[in-house]
């Protein structure tokens, strides 16, 4: 008996991590927005990202607007996933932001966080950039 409650235990705990890691998004090249400007006129360019600089991003697969043809996105900022939330009204928003979007290669570290108070929005990561490369968290 003491034997099988070990194994179910062990085989427990290894469910719990191969379904953790399983949920974590993939390590790919993407397209990475980071946009400044006005979300509603709109007039959206690229905003400078320091390295080390730490921003709240989604992935715009995981929202309630999908991406198009030209792919994913990892939006990164509060104005850019404002901005994002309005493209199903303008699609000039959405060109602005694939436009001011930059394929980067992107690691996630973790399964991500739900956003506070909410969770039936999309998860988000605490991202920063480094020289080669943007770090999910």
């Amino acid at each position: 008996m003491k034997n099988s409650c070990s194994r179910l235990r062990y085989c427990a705990a290894a469910l719990l991590l191969i379904m953790a890691i399983g949920c974590r998004p993939k390590n790919e090249d993407m397209l990475v927005a980071h946009v400044q400007g006005d979300v509603f006129l709109p007039h959206l360019s690229a905003s400078l990202w320091n390295f080390s600089e730490v921003v709240e991003c989604q992935i715009a697969s995981r929202t309630s607007i999908p991406p198009d043809a030209r792919g994913d996105l990892l939006l990164c900022g509060e104005k850019t996933q404002l901005a994002w939330s309005q493209t199903w009204l303008r699609p000039d928003i959405t060109a602005q932001i694939y436009a001011a979007a930059e394929k980067q290669a992107v690691e996630f570290r973790s399964v991500g966080h739900p956003l506070l108070g909410n969770k039936s929005k999309p998860r988000s990561w605490q991202c920063r950039k480094t020289p080669d490369r943007v770090v999910c968290d």
